[in-house]
Formats: C-alpha cells, sequence, structure tokens
C-alpha cells in the first residue's frame, strides 16, 4: 500500500509540509555532499543553480541535473534540425525555464542563436 498521498495530504492540511520540505533538502543536500563536490571540483566552469533549485529537480544530485539536462537539449535540438536547416541564428524564448537545465546548454548546440 502507498502511504505517500495520505501522508502528503497530513503535512498540507497540518500546515507542516514546508517544514517537512526543508528538512529533506537538508537531508539530501548532506546525502549528495561528497558526489557534488566532485562534480563541481572536475567541473570548474559549470555555474550551477542555487542548491534549492536543484532539490527541486534533481534531489541535489548536480552531475544528473546537468548531463540531463544536457541529453534534453540535445534531443530537442535534433527535432528542431528537422525543420530549420542549417541549425544557427535561431532565436527561442523559454518562457518560465527555471533554473535553465535544458535552456542553458543551446548556446552551445545551436551556433549564433539568441537564447
Amino acid at each position: 500500500m502507498n502511504f505517500k498521498p495520505t501522508i502528503s495530504k497530513f503535512l498540507r492540511k497540518s500546515g507542516l509540509i514546508t517544514l517537512f520540505d526543508k528538512a529533506f533538502f537538508w537531508v539530501q543536500k548532506f546525502k549528495n555532499s561528497a558526489i557534488n563536490r566532485k562534480f563541481i571540483n572536475s567541473h570548474p566552469e559549470i555555474v550551477t543553480p542555487p542548491a534549492y533549485f536543484v532539490y527541486e529537480t534533481y534531489r541535489m544530485n548536480y552531475e544528473e541535473y546537468y548531463f540531463d539536462g544536457l541529453n534534453t537539449a540535445k534531443e530537442l535540438t535534433a527535432k528542431i534540425e528537422k525543420y530549420k536547416q542549417p541549425l544557427t541564428k535561431l532565436r527561442l524564448l523559454d518562457w518560465g525555464c527555471g533554473p535553465g537545465r535544458i535552456t542553458r546548454h543551446f548556446p552551445m548546440l545551436i551556433p549564433e542563436s539568441h537564447i
């Protein structure tokens, strides 16, 4: 039996959801601190968004956050390429892109584009 919806409903009704979410954020931040430190040290050129943004999408794993965004950007670029040849000088608007997990990769993938 899945108790997650019941627990979530209780936390929301009791007003404890924010407190629980913050606690879970710190647990995930601590749990992933070694792997994230290794990623940052191996890729000093990569600017990461605030930790809470990564937590909301990838439970505080910078490597998964970054490379999954890159792979998704490559998939989208391949789809756009079917309709626009050559794939340069493109104008893209991403309204509400959050921490830019996917959008951040387009300048590298689509030369001379405006994002």
